[in-house]
């Protein structure tokens, strides 16, 4: 069919984590994060206004532990059943406008240390 979008490999690093733990309508699609709205969405402002202070971009500290909370829930929800985490694939897609098949991420909590790998 023509209106079936491609499938492509998605690497994501911090930034796109930042980018849709910013976002409302994540947890709108992937409602098993509800628990981290609120959170989430009060340190991505504070991170912003961070950004406009500083040149090189917003506080990570702000953000590190909503981040480090996602990426781990999203692991032991993965573990216990892989269709857990379809929702963050269809927020993708929506926003990518193909399917991320595998999405590959990478993340990294502390400069010490390798990045943590982790995909679906």
């Amino acid at each position: 069919m023509s209106d079936e979008l491609p499938v492509k490999r998605l690497v994501m690093d911090r930034q796109h984590l930042i980018a849709m733990l910013s976002d409302p309508q994540f947890f709108v699609a992937c409602p098993v994060f509800m628990w981290l709205r609120q959170t989430a969405l009060t340190q991505a402002e504070a991170y912003r206004r961070s950004a406009a202070k500083n040149c090189c971009g917003g506080d990570w500290k702000l953000l590190r532990p909503v981040v480090d909370a996602f990426f781990h829930n999203l692991r032991e929800l993965h573990a216990a059943d892989r269709n857990n985490v379809e929702c963050v694939r269809e927020y993708l897609t929506q926003k990518k406008r193909y399917v991320p098949r595998p999405v590959v991420l990478f993340y990294r909590a502390s400069k010490k240390g390798k990045p943590l790998k982790f995909d679906f």
